[in-house]
């Protein structure tokens, strides 16, 4: 009877109902009716991130309107008036069990649900719930990664980073014009994101945006983008850093991104590079001076090691300018 029912929690008893109500009656008024009924508990569960019940409510909603054509825009209204920072607040403060049932949430919720996981991340402090909500928006967005291009543009960098480190979670050739509007970004540690989520993409996709990163003044961030293109030898990778050390400003950067174009060709460099190094060498004539670059490019000459390289030193070696003997 009546304490029976009471005995079991409302929530308990709302699907076998509502399949009651079916059941009766599938029209799609009722349909209609009952998937508004449920979106009302959802937003219900969602102001006091109940996120099992909520779970419970979506996977009902699910049933009774899995296209989004019945309650879409009831559904879009319950998330857009959800207080994204004081979901924030209990997930930092609260049990990593909530993570675990709002991840669980969203997956089952589909592509309306990435605008929150993007609130969240943006608003955590801590590394966990950021971590949580990455891992989602992967699932989410692994079909249709266009769908974070809006925070891209965001003015909080740390919200870009982190969307660059899901595009490249996400990989293959269909981030790679999401990825490439960051590649100027005027933050390094979103480029050095980039370069990080540049791994995930087929080589003729993140080379061209490697070789943008050439001229930064980062250290860190140069290391990490010579460390990709030396990976295996490419004429076009030697190309590209002659280029820079051939171009009127190298000698005013500084002496350790210097050192670090010079190491990098040093590896992957062979005879084609010689006569670019030897007229590095000889640069400046009987007025040549000692220099970082003069010094730099006979030992990568050195390094390169063939007799056309070694053949380069010993005419060095002969020249008038003391400065090209020293080197």
């Amino acid at each position: 009877g009546w304490e029976e029912e009471s005995a079991v929690p409302w929530p308990e008893q709302a699907a076998g109902f509502l399949r009651g109500l079916r059941a009766l009656d599938d029209s799609d008024d009722t349909r209609r009716a009952l998937a508004r009924s449920t979106v009302t508990w959802l937003a219900a569960a969602l102001r006091e991130t109940a996120w099992a019940e909520a779970t419970r409510a979506l996977e009902l909603l699910n049933e009774v309107d899995p296209g989004r054509e019945l309650a879409g825009a009831e559904l879009a209204a319950a998330l857009g008036a959800l207080d994204a920072q004081a979901v924030t607040e209990r997930f930092d403060e609260g049990d990593p069990e909530d993570l675990s049932r709002f991840a669980a949430f969203v997956v089952g919720l589909g592509t309306p649900a990435v605008g929150l996981c993007v609130d969240v991340m943006a608003r955590s402090e801590r590394a966990r719930v950021r971590a949580a909500t990455v891992t989602a928006l992967c699932y989410l967005c692994a079909e249709a990664p266009e769908l974070l291009a809006p925070w891209l543009l965001d003015p909080r960098w740390h919200v870009v980073r982190n969307v660059v480190s899901v595009l490249g979670h996400i990989g293959g050739p269909a981030v790679a014009p999401l990825l490439q509007a960051v590649a100027r970004h005027p933050e390094p540690r979103v480029r050095r994101q980039l370069v990080q989520a540049l791994g995930s993409l087929p080589a003729e996709a993140r080379t061209p945006m490697l070789f943008e990163q050439l001229d930064t003044g980062d250290p860190q961030l140069l290391s990490a983008v010579l460390n990709v293109l030396t990976r295996e030898p490419d004429p076009r990778t030697v190309r590209a850093i002659l280029a820079c050390l051939a171009a009127p400003d190298f000698e005013s950067r500084a002496e350790d991104i210097q050192r670090a174009l010079f190491g990098a060709l040093g590896e992957i460099a062979d005879d084609g590079a010689v006569p670019a190094l030897e007229e590095l060498l000889h640069r400046g004539g009987w007025l040549a001076r000692r220099s970082l670059s003069r010094t730099a490019a006979a030992r990568t000459l050195r390094r390169i090691g063939t007799p056309k390289a070694m053949a380069a030193l010993e005419a060095a070696v002969r020249a008038r300018a003391e400065a090209v003997r020293t080197a």
